[in-house]
Order: structure tokens, then sequence, then C-alpha cells
């Protein structure tokens, strides 16, 4: 259902009547309460046939009409509207879809004056209603002050001042109305000379063309005026830009007789909107790129951990020849490669576990700059810039290392003669959307990042693509083309948002922005063992669906002196409690398997009231976060492929309690 956010507003000077056509009764609901709301009589429609209808007995001030509807479309309903003498006067705004330039375009062709996209945005249904309305009530005052002018003039000579004053009066309200527009209105005679502006239009003609008061408007941005009085050639909008802003510029001819007498420019600024667009092609690429990594690592972390198990396994053989061993110590040292990969797609796909806690990010800072410093060459200086303000937020504190770490990097690689790299620190309000500087920032407190180097830059064209994984500006065999993608993804995993900024030969300077977090925190530290503890016998439910991995890790848990129940699925693993659930000392599940995975064979077990420690052991996220599935009774987990002194460490622990 679409929806619209609701505030007050002013209701119009006078009612006037609203036709919806739509066959969704959701979006009749929606638009239709918001409009009554502030003020508008709203009729309604469900097809073109019963919209037909209305309208000629109705005659509405205005129509919303969506593009598809049962029976005749929107776009043959709007040309019989505008066919039929009662109602061709009558603006019809299509109910449409943003990117859809084709029904746009076909829109404008059957008679609509304006589009509003989906889903419904408050300030563009009332800005784009209020506009047309006001500019069709515009053109009957001023029709009837025109017929009202001639008829005193007929009637006595006497009565020409009175007239002067209301024709005056009349004037200031229309530009009243037009300098209420949101969008730029400007007035042209016949010879290209500007007679009337609203201020919006005054505005965006400072950029468009600073020369304008100086005589007759000749150009807006880099387009003849003559080139813009004409249709362009896609759609009904010209586009134009300037001092990186991008406008959509619309003409309309005065006709009050045989002759042209001006025109009516229209003027729109589109920058944010152009923006938004972007980045919201830009995400949607990203996920679907995302879901496709997350689901080739799942599977290439269950033959990482039979290959890592094996080798560890191997390398603890006594009388393993000095040859052999190190060739097993090569084949653990490229699977941990390959699972530091794995992990770096996982953070861009945002599947990774985390283990979010508060976090002082002045402090992790400070401590992150001392380690570079003794990690960066000398020729680099770094900076930390902050007030002493609060910077609190909710984080893992080693994915976020991570994301500064091959920030950090990047910068060294462009500067390859030094240079400076600088991390500034700031606290940001966002009180309203216009406050954010990114779309998709609520409101509230957040914490901005800034990282700049005085590096090479990147070039304009290459923007657009640095997130994506296994992209790199570098030569071949200087990067995978993960470092950015995996800042990408962990900043998106702790709900924030991140932004670049560069031109070749002048640096770059990625923004970074995090949901503040209010609450004190203290650190407990995390003891881990040392040594490689061993099981006193007892018995461990294995669960995991893939033949190879379950194998290894039963060979694991057997030389870690456990005994080993094997099942391949969750409902096996049931099957298997029911007969065995006094043996079982603790149950040991991959997360994502077929018929039954380890969330749903974690509720199972507890549904049955048994006090078996379970663990979790995955290479993709799931479903739940792992902090809320421990209050449902999950003692730990471990991420694909373990590590055997992990894996007995935490096994030790648990059955030890």
């Amino acid at each position: 259902m679409d929806s619209i956010t609701k505030k007050p507003n002013e209701p119009p000077s006078r009612t006037q009547t609203i036709l919806i056509i739509d066959d969704e009764i959701n979006n009749l609901g929606v638009l239709s309460t918001y409009l009554e709301e502030v003020g508008y009589q709203v009729l309604v429609a469900r097809d073109g046939e019963s919209g037909l209808e209305k309208a000629r007995y109705a005659r509405p001030d205005l129509v919303l009409l969506d593009v598809i509807l049962p029976g005749i479309d929107g776009f043959e309903t709007c040309r019989r509207l505008k066919a039929n003498k009662t109602t061709e006067d009558i603006p019809v705004i299509f109910i449409t879809i943003l990117e859809d330039t084709a029904d746009k375009v076909k829109g404008f062709a059957a008679g609509s004056v304006d589009y509003i996209p989906k889903p419904f945005q408050e300030e563009e249904v009332l800005a784009r209603v209020t506009t047309h309305l006001r500019l069709r009530s515009l053109a009957r005052d001023l029709e009837e002050a025109k017929t009202s002018l001639e008829r005193q003039v007929e009637a006595r000579t006497n009565a020409l001042q009175i007239s002067e004053a209301r024709y005056r009066e009349q004037a200031r309200q229309m530009q009243d109305i037009i300098d209420t527009v949101p969008e730029g209105v400007l007035l042209l005679s016949a010879e290209a000379e500007v007679q009337m502006t609203n201020p919006t239009a005054e505005k965006y003609l400072a950029l468009l063309a600073p020369d304008w008061r100086y005589g007759r408007l000749t150009h807006l941005g880099a387009h003849p005026l003559n080139d813009l009085l004409t249709s362009p050639p896609k759609g009904l909008w010209h586009d134009v830009s300037s001092s990186g802003q991008r406008f959509e510029v619309i003409a309309r001819p005065v006709e009050n007789g045989p002759s042209n007498q001006g025109w009516v420019l229209v003027l729109r600024d589109i920058t944010q909107e152009r923006i938004i667009q972007r980045r919201v092609q830009e995400q949607e690429r990203l996920a679907a790129v995302g879901q496709l990594a997350a689901g080739i690592a799942h599977d290439f972390n269950n033959i990482l951990a039979v290959i890592a198990l094996y080798a560890q396994i191997t390398l603890r053989t006594a009388t393993l020849a000095p040859r052999v061993r190190e060739r097993m110590q090569t084949i653990e040292q490229q699977a941990n490669r390959a699972s530091d990969l794995i992990e770096q797609i996982l953070d861009f796909s945002r599947q990774s576990i985390m283990d979010r806690q508060p976090l002082d990010l002045l402090s992790f800072l400070n401590n992150l700059i001392k380690l570079l410093k003794r990690t960066l060459p000398e020729n680099i200086h770094l900076e930390l810039i902050h007030t002493e303000d609060a910077y609190m937020i909710f984080a893992d504190s080693s994915r976020l290392q991570q994301v500064f770490m091959n920030l950090a990097f990047n910068a060294r690689d462009a500067m390859p003669e030094g240079g400076d790299l600088t991390i500034t620190l700031d606290i940001l309000p966002v009180r309203a959307p216009s406050d954010a500087p990114l779309p998709g920032m609520g409101r509230g407190k957040w914490i901005q990042i800034v990282v700049t180097d005085s590096g090479m830059g990147i070039p304009s064209e290459l923007l657009a693509r640095i997130f994506e994984p296994f992209f790199t500006t570098k030569e071949v065999g200087q990067g995978t083309g993960l470092g950015l993608a995996q800042v990408y993804g962990i900043v998106q995993q702790h709900q924030g948002l991140i932004d670049v900024q560069s031109k070749a030969g002048q640096g770059t300077t990625f923004l970074l922005y995090f949901p503040a977090y209010g609450a004190e925190w203290q650190e407990v530290p995390e003891i881990k063992p040392y040594a490689l503890p061993k099981g006193e016998g007892q018995t461990i439910l294995l669960v995991e669906d893939e033949m190879a991995t379950r194998q290894a890790l039963a060979e694991s848990l057997t030389i870690l002196n456990y005994k080993v129940i094997e099942a391949g699925n969750g409902r096996e693993a049931l099957s298997l409690l029911q007969q065995h659930s006094s043996q079982i000392d603790l149950i040991l599940s991959d997360a994502i398997m077929p018929e039954m995975g380890g969330t749903a064979l974690l509720h199972s077990v507890r549904e049955l009231e048994l006090d078996i420690p379970f663990v979790i052991i995955t290479g993709h996220v799931i479903e739940k976060d792992m902090e809320a599935l421990r209050t449902q009774g999950l003692h730990g987990w471990l991420v694909k492929p373990p590590d055997l002194s992990d894996l007995a460490s935490l096994l030790a622990q648990l059955l030890a309690r």
C-alpha cells in the first residue's frame, strides 16, 4: 500500500473538488483521507468508464488518474476527458512510477499536465495538486477579470479607474499566487523580455542566466532560449544543467488571439531527485550482487570448513614428516586466506555475524590512530579532529576497525609520495528530512566521521562503482577489489550510511554516518584459553546437511575426545533426541539446512523442555540476531570454517558448567 506521511496543512481558500480514479482501494483510501484532511472535497471512481461519468456530471477541479485500470486504461480515459467539451479543461495528473519515462511521455501526449510518482510523498502530492489547482484558478480569475473589464469599459467611461484598481489588485493576487508556487514561474513577452517572475524563478535564473536583468532572456544554461521554446526530443520537459545543478524546463505559449503574446516558463530543480534516483539504483544493484555473493560464500564456506579442519587435524599428528607438515601448513594458510576473502564478501552482502556492543568511538579512534601511525609510512601525516562530545555508537569494534584500516590503506595507496590523512569526528542532529545529508537518514542524533586524504582522487566516471565487489582502480595483482565493498557492507550492517566525494587530482573524502547510542557501558574483557582443551567422553549431537563437512566435524570432535551422534538435518536430530535425550550432553548444529534449520531446531528443543547446551555453527547470517537467540536458549556460535582451537574452547567451556 502506498502511504503518505500526514501533517497539518492549511485548507484551500475555497472548497475545491478532486476526482481520484484508481482501482486500488488502498490508494483511494490514503489519497482521499489526506486530501479531505487538508480541505478538499474528494470524489472517487475505480475504473475509467465510471470516472468519465463522474467527471461529466460533477465537473471536478482536478483529476488524479492511475495509469493501470480495468477496462479502458488511464491513457484512454485521459484522451476521452480531453475530447469532451464538458471536461476538456479539467487538469489531469497521472499517478505513475517515477522511473517510467515511457508512461510519462504517453501521459503528457494524452493531455495530462503532470504526474505524481509512487510511493506517495506528502510534500510532492500537496505541491503538485496545489500548483495545478492554483494555475487553473488563476486562469479563471484572469478570464473573469478580462470579461468584467470589457463590460465596464463598454458601460461607462467613468468606471475606468475602478476597473484599473481591480485589475491591479487581481494582478497583485496573481503575483501572490505565483510566488507561492514551489517551482520557478516566469512570464516572457513575445520578444523574450522577462515581464514577471516568482522568487523561486529569480533564484534559478541567477544560476541559469546571470545576465537576464540586463536585457532579453537569450539562454538558460548552455541552451539557447529558442531551443527551449520547442518540444524536447524526449519527454515534455527540457533538461538543463548549470553549476552542478539540474533543472527541468517547460514552455507554454500565451495565446490571446491569432498571434503568440508571449511565453510562460516553468523551472523545476531536479538535482536532489536525480541524486536519489542514482542512489536507489546503486543500492538495488549492490543488493542484487550481495545476494548472489552471499549464496556463493555460504557454499564455499562448507568446502573451506572441510579443508581447514582436516589440515588442522593432520598438523596435530606427531609422526608427520617435515616436508608433509610444511605442505599442510601451506594448505592451512591458503584456506585461512580464502576464509578471509569469504568474510569480506559476507561483510559486503551484509550477511556476516556481528557482535555489536555500545562503543566509545572517540576512545576507539584514538587507539586506532596509534596503530595506524605505526603502520602507515612516515611521509603520511595522520590527524584526528574532534570536540569533547560523547561519541557513543552500537557497533562491532573488530568490524569497525576493519572499515578504518581499509580506508587508511586505500588512502596510503593513493598517496605514494606521502600526504595528509585526516579523520574528523562530529555530532550531526537530524530534525527533519531536509537536514539529512543523505536520503534514508531518520530523525535523531547521528555520529559523522569524515575521512579525507590528499591523494590522487577518483575520476568522476568511476565513483558510482567503487563499492562494487571485485571492482578496483589499482593495477592487476595489487588488490582484490573487496576492500571498499567490505566497508560498504559493514557500514550498512550497522544501520549506517556512507558517501564518497572525489575529483581526479584533488583527493578523496569518505563520509560515514552512524546512529548515536546514548547508554553507558562498561566493557567486560573476554578471556580466551590458550591450550587445546579436550572432552571427557561426553556425547555431542552433530547436525549438518553437508556430508563432507559433517565428516570433518565428526572426526575433529572425536580427536577432542567426544562421542558423536550424527544427523543430516533438524528433523533427524529431533528423532534422535527422542531416543537418546538422556545421553546427549550438547547439540552442535548448522544454521542453514533443508527441511529444518538450526534456528527452528533450537526452538523445538526448547519446546520439548530439554536443557541441553545448544551451539550454532554457520557461514551465513541467520534470520534473527544471535543476541536475540541467546534469550531463547542459544549458548554460543561459531563461524565457518571453524578454528579447531575455538571449537575446543567453546565446547569445554559449555560442558564444564
